[in-house]
């Protein structure tokens, strides 16, 4: 789709989603580059399953701020037609596979809370979220009389670089698609001996920009969404 042109520099992008993500991501990048761009997948966290049981039926719906939390709940019990109220489009998608009504898909978590708020619900949410959550629901909904229960069904485990990508990030000038304040925080411990390479990435949100510690050159995605963060990329990599 996109030809690169003569003479214009191209980079390595390396990619730090967990690995499911990750590989999606890598498939979705490919067909919009020149092939010279190397793209290295280098999880920065895994996704563990922590086993907590989720009880749903004395709820009247749940938040999914991920996939990975509709995920971890699949081989449990779980009422079918519940509402649930997501971040994301993808997020949506797999909680209505999963058999929710999805009410809403919100771009962020900020938006999520004021549509959960304005959706009238009963004031009984179960949220299934990994360890490291960025948004802290119980609170912000239970100041507005929404009791949010939080089960922590799945870990954000912390894994290093791969070898490939040290070497990059040493070698060459890179590109780094940031999807988490938790992935931009422990790129910036694991780069930090690169700092000075003229190195960019791509936030999905100013939430992930401002907990990026790197003095690299950073965007931010006009739009919450991996369509945007994937086009942004594009254009780091093929800058001259």
């Amino acid at each position: 789709m996109a030809e690169n042109e003569p003479g214009n520099p191209v980079r390595t992008i390396i990619i730090t989603r967990p690995a499911r993500a990750a590989a999606r991501t890598a498939a979705r990048l490919r067909p919009l580059l020149h092939s010279g761009v190397r793209i290295i997948v280098s999880p920065l966290q895994e996704i563990v399953d922590t086993g907590a049981q989720v009880r749903f039926h004395p709820f009247d719906g749940a938040i999914f701020t991920s996939e990975n939390g509709v995920h971890s709940i699949l081989s449990r019990e779980r009422p079918d037609g519940m509402h649930a109220f997501c971040v994301g489009e993808r997020t949506a998608e797999a909680a209505e596979r999963a058999g929710f009504v999805v009410v809403e898909a919100a771009r962020d978590s900020a938006m999520l809370v004021n549509c959960i708020a304005l959706s009238r619900s009963n004031g009984k949410l179960v949220y299934p979220r990994g360890r490291h959550a960025a948004a802290n629901f119980s609170e912000q909904l239970g100041a507005r009389g929404i009791l949010v229960h939080e089960v922590v069904v799945y870990d954000q485990v912390r894994i290093s670089l791969v070898k490939p990508a040290i070497h990059a990030i040493h070698t060459r000038k890179c590109v780094f698609p940031l999807y988490s304040a938790r992935t931009a925080r422990i790129l910036s411990e694991e780069a930090a001996d690169a700092a000075d390479f003229e190195h960019s990435a791509c936030c999905i949100s100013n939430a992930v920009r401002h907990a990026f510690g790197l003095p690299w050159d950073c965007v931010v995605a006009s739009s919450p969404d991996e369509s945007h963060v994937l086009a942004e990329t594009r254009k780091l990599a093929l800058a001259g």
